[in-house]
């Protein structure tokens, strides 16, 4: 069936004009077509930019996160340093004291040791004691100081001696 007969036109001019009609339906639907195509060709383009920038920033984030992991790797090996260091301190600690305890213990207590003190009073009773005998022997000139040196410790000694003997003379006599 022809399309003259389809629509039943009475002549044929109609029909090339409708032919005619039809042709430029057809371009102007494909001039509609590539405009569509252009439109998306536009927004492919555009979507291409936005992923090509969210590349960028991603690839711009990826940098910053290697960057920073590698800042926090030095921050917690020198952390980690610290750390060692402060653990070698209080092992050294831990054993200064270890040491100062067991010299400590080896040191006897005070209580202990009280047992051969002389007790501060009865020091200074005996000390008066003979301070107050040398006063009587030697009259009151004589020094209450003790000798500074051993060789000034020998002299006095040599001197008592002397005075002694001369003492015991006198007596005799």
């Amino acid at each position: 069936m022809s399309f003259f007969d389809k629509w039943g036109y009475d002549d044929i001019r109609t029909k090339e004009l409708d032919d005619l009609c039809e042709i430029k339906h057809q371009g102007i639907q494909s001039f509609q077509d590539i405009a569509l195509v252009k439109q998306q060709l536009e927004l492919m383009k555009l979507q291409s930019f936005q992923l090509r920038e969210q590349v960028q920033v991603k690839r711009e984030n990826l940098e910053q996160i290697k960057e920073l992991t590698k800042n926090m790797e030095m921050l917690l090996e020198e952390e980690s340093q610290d750390i060692e260091k402060k653990i070698e301190v209080e092992r050294k600690t831990n054993n200064e004291l270890s040491q100062y305890n067991i010299k400590k213990q080896s040191i006897p207590h005070l209580e202990d040791l009280q047992q051969y003190i002389t007790p501060l009073n009865e020091r200074t009773q005996l000390y008066q004691q003979i301070q107050n005998k040398r006063r009587e022997l030697f009259g009151e000139n004589y020094t209450l100081m003790p000798p500074q040196t051993f060789k000034d410790a020998l002299k006095e000694n040599y001197d008592l001696k002397q005075q002694l003997h001369e003492l015991k003379m006198k007596i005799k006599q």
